[in-house]
């Protein structure tokens, strides 16, 4: 019936729409739930940004989601590979996306983000340091910068800059999802980029 109930939402939707969908699944729903509400996205010619991870995300990567976003913990399950240095993390990347993926970002926590885009090549964004209250958040603050640099059609360089900084304003915030503008401005011109291949 959920499934339904996207059908018609996105038939009604101009094509051209993002989903973004996050989070683990309940324990009894099918692990292809997402693989199937990704291809129904596309069918109606809507991008999917997923955030979630284990078999859930295996699967859906056989349906080619436009965007997705594991942590290095999520990665390293994905790939088999410990996540030891960046350079590992681009070629963990690359292994998501030649399983599917889009496009593909890792967060590596206080070593901020790696991005790679197929034919665009891998960056990795570091936002300044934070004392942070919590980190409980962050990573829905990234994916929703991504998806917003997405639909504004943001070059590489003010997207990273964008979701490293909201990512790291939503460590200051009193709750999760309650980040401040003007810390995210504070610290977009503060985010090191750097082009690894």
């Amino acid at each position: 019936s959920f499934l339904a109930a996207c059908e018609r939402l996105f038939s009604n939707e101009a094509a051209g729409a993002t989903l973004i969908v996050s989070g683990s699944l309940p324990a009894a729903t099918d692990p292809d739930f997402y693989a199937d509400l990704t291809d129904l996205a596309h069918r109606h010619g809507h991008a999917m940004f997923l955030d979630t991870s284990g078999e859930p995300l295996r699967r859906a990567l056989e349906s080619n989601p436009d965007f997705i976003k594991p942590n290095r913990t999520e990665a390293e399950v994905l790939t088999g590979e410990q996540i030891t240095n960046r350079d590992v993390a681009r070629k963990a990347a690359e292994s998501l996306r030649a399983l599917g993926a889009q496009s593909v970002v890792i967060s590596l926590g206080h070593e901020g983000l790696l991005w790679y885009q197929h034919g665009q090549g891998t960056f990795q964004a570091q936002p300044e340091s934070v004392d942070h209250r919590s980190t409980v958040g962050c990573g829905d603050a990234t994916v929703a910068a991504f998806a917003y640099a997405s639909a504004m059609n943001f070059d590489t360089d003010k997207t990273l800059r964008l979701a490293a900084a909201c990512g790291a304003a939503n460590c200051l915030a009193d709750l999760p999802g309650q980040l401040s503008l003007a810390d995210v401005r504070n610290f977009e011109p503060r985010v090191r980029i750097e082009r690894m291949a």
